[in-house]
């Protein structure tokens, strides 16, 4: 009602919020990070080993780096070494075994 209205009008701005607090890791961060969970090394997550333990936590940390710096397939294949294709797949792998455990936990 105008009441209710009248009296969020006299309630003082909010702060704007603090941009240093919003920083956003580096890749190489990222890749610590995700090694760190998956108990493995950057090195194998850059490079060229098809074993799943691998695997998974490559097709992460390209979607992490992906999510938050939003570079393009071209720069994400420079980072990880790998081509557009190779990229794009890891990254259609990722979502789809998001997408499974999403599933799962709801059919739990």
């Amino acid at each position: 009602d105008a009441t209710g209205l009248r009296a969020i009008s006299r309630l003082p701005p909010l702060p704007a919020p603090r941009l240093e607090a919003l920083q956003i890791p580096d890749v190489a961060e990222i890749l610590e990070h995700v090694a760190d969970l998956y108990l493995v090394q950057t090195a194998d997550i850059l490079g060229h080993s098809h074993l799943a333990e691998f695997v998974e936590p490559r097709h992460e940390a390209m979607a992490v780096v992906w999510e938050l710096n939003r570079y393009t397939l071209t720069e994400l294949g420079q980072l990880f070494n790998r081509t557009n294709e190779g990229v794009l797949y890891g990254l259609q792998r990722h979502y789809e075994r998001l997408r499974g455990q999403h599933q799962n936990a709801r059919a739990a």
